[in-house]
């Protein structure tokens, strides 16, 4: 795929959400195969058949020379950090409900804010430190610490957040040199590594049926199709214009924990949904304003 950005917003936007769709589509998967399977054994699958696609591309297209590099620390952070937050968003699917696990999950732009000082050195102004304490206000808010959500599932998903953030950062340093399908083999490579050592030592269970075997694989092959729609549609729009939609994904989650476990969230889930994503447009105004575009990397 040419790096080159083609102006076509609208159509960035459509693959954006489409993006969106397949990440929501992927947690309902997790939290279904949950029930029967271990997170870890579900997260091999995610790996595998997300890398193997990925690397059919990546010969099709750039070829394997692109996948030389000189930037194996940067990768490594890149890429640990990214396997952490979504082993941590699936253990939180398995044990949250699905619109609160992803609610508190997206709390990443606090994060992001905060890493870019350390790391980028970037200026924080009043306004987007405003916004940082009112997400922080909209987590409490809906973990209620004290309260029933309260608990390894919401400490995981505020995990995967913070994780999150630094698979941001370092994509952003990445960007300069290395090419999208390259960081996205070495990620997705060293995750199928992890999960396939810990299935081992762990022990597997076995598949129970052809259905359950479909569903595994395509918690994989959807999230390769995720990640390649995200990057399609950062070709035809700016970051600018498509963050403020990255929270449909409430809704789109909200939609199918209702339709499929009737899950509802509760009053003070919605209000501390409310103040994250208050807080995550805060953060992307003054982002934008001040030249400094970013969106949230999304872990599945």
């Amino acid at each position: 795929m040419s790096t080159k950005r083609i102006d076509s917003p609208l159509v960035g936007l459509g693959f954006y959400v489409a993006s969106l769709m397949v990440m929501a589509l992927i947690s309902v998967l997790v939290k279904l195969l949950a029930d029967q399977y271990p997170v870890s054994q579900v997260l091999l699958f995610r790996f595998a058949f997300s890398v193997i696609p990925l690397f059919g591309f990546m010969l099709l297209t750039a070829g394997i020379s692109s996948m030389r590099t000189s930037r194996i620390r940067d990768h490594a952070i890149r890429s640990v950090s990214g396997i952490i937050s979504v082993s941590l968003f699936f253990y939180a699917i398995a044990l949250l409900p699905l619109a609160e696990a992803t609610m508190i999950s997206y709390s990443s732009p606090i994060f992001i804010t905060m890493l870019s000082i350390v790391v980028l050195a970037e200026y924080i102004g009043v306004r987007r430190w405003f916004a940082v304490i009112l997400g922080f206000a909209g987590v409490i808010i809906i973990t209620q610490p004290g309260g029933e959500l309260f608990g390894p599932g919401s400490i995981f998903a505020l995990g995967s957040a913070m994780a999150a953030a630094f698979v941001v950062v370092w994509l952003r340093l990445l960007s300069d040199t290395e090419s999208p399908i390259t960081t996205s083999i070495i990620y997705n490579a060293m995750g199928m590594l992890v999960f396939a050592t810990w299935t081992m030592i762990s022990g597997w269970v076995p598949v129970q049926s052809g259905v359950h075997w479909l569903l595994l694989v395509a918690v994989g092959l959807l999230a390769s199709f995720q990640q390649f729609f995200f990057a399609v549609a950062f070709k035809y729009s700016e970051a600018s214009m498509l963050a403020p939609f990255e929270y449909l994904i409430l809704v789109f989650a909200t939609i199918a924990g209702y339709l499929i476990w009737d899950e509802i969230p509760g009053t003070s889930s919605m209000i501390g949904a409310a103040f994250i994503v208050a807080s995550g447009f805060v953060i992307i105004v003054r982002s934008r304003r001040s030249k400094n575009q970013f969106a949230v990397s999304r872990r599945i």
